[in-house]
């Protein structure tokens, strides 16, 4: 990837920055989907983007969202587990191979989905 980068949508610049920064701390949903990897995740204090690799299973009592699985893939080094949660909002967690059959889950299970503060993003649009 180059240095610097600029996403644009229909003409418009969308963010423009350092590449790391950029796909760190997306600043809308459309540059979050974008460059992939990333949840984006209405929560009653607005709109975020989580990456799929920021996000930890858990139980669903007290978890900052709950679900229920929908899909498991596994990918070689790791998994990826999609999750419906409130809204019908499909959020996916990229999990370690080691991490996900050390604890595994089916398919229909309930999850909670946590992820530290500084892994969320406030979107703008």
């Amino acid at each position: 990837m180059a240095y610097d980068i600029v996403v644009m949508n229909n003409a418009v610049i969308e963010q423009a920055g350092k590449t790391r920064d950029v796909f760190d701390a997306p600043k809308t949903a459309f540059v979050a989907r974008f460059l992939g990897s990333h949840n984006v995740i209405a929560l009653a204090e607005g709109r975020v983007a989580v990456r799929s690799d920021a996000l930890r299973l858990g139980t669903p009592e007290g978890a900052k969202l709950q679900g229920k699985i929908t899909n498991i893939e596994y990918q070689g080094t790791h998994v990826a587990l999609t999750a419906t949660v409130a809204g019908a909002q499909e959020v996916t967690a990229l999990l370690s191979e080691r991490d996900f059959f050390g604890a595994a889950k089916d398919l229909g299970e309930a999850v909670g989905l946590n992820w530290e503060g500084r892994d969320a993003h406030a979107l703008s649009a």
